[in-house]
């Protein structure tokens, strides 16, 4: 399996270090640790990525969408991987819904706001 590194991501999805390392740190997505502990991001790593590439590139706040994906997280069960939900952008909101065909936004549900 072919794996990708930070680089590889900044590259592809344009996605500044910063905020990849916030979508870790937020458990968006769970990298390998390869030599001199370098993260390394599966094909389905760059599949939820892109979801925050595109929460962005909707004006969310990089704040935001880490809270949302955070809260997100801890309603999951730990084995469902967040690349089987659709997460976009509905207004200022991040709302999310089971992935299936034909799913859209419209289908989905805004994440609540958590307390600070």
């Amino acid at each position: 399996m072919h794996r990708y590194g930070v680089r590889d991501v900044e590259k592809l999805l344009h996605l500044p270090r910063s905020t990849i390392r916030a979508l870790i740190a937020a458990g968006f997505v769970s990298p390998a640790r390869g030599p001199r502990s370098a993260w390394l991001f599966s094909f389905q790593d760059l599949i939820v990525l892109r979801t925050a590439q595109a929460l962005a590139d909707a004006k969310v706040p990089q704040r935001r969408i880490t809270k949302s994906v955070r809260e997100l997280r801890r309603h999951l069960p730990d084995a469902m991987p967040l690349s089987g939900l659709s997460i976009c952008a509905v207004a200022d909101r991040v709302a999310a819904g089971r992935r299936t065909p034909g799913n859209t936004c419209s289908n989905s549900k805004a994440i609540p706001p958590t307390a600070p």
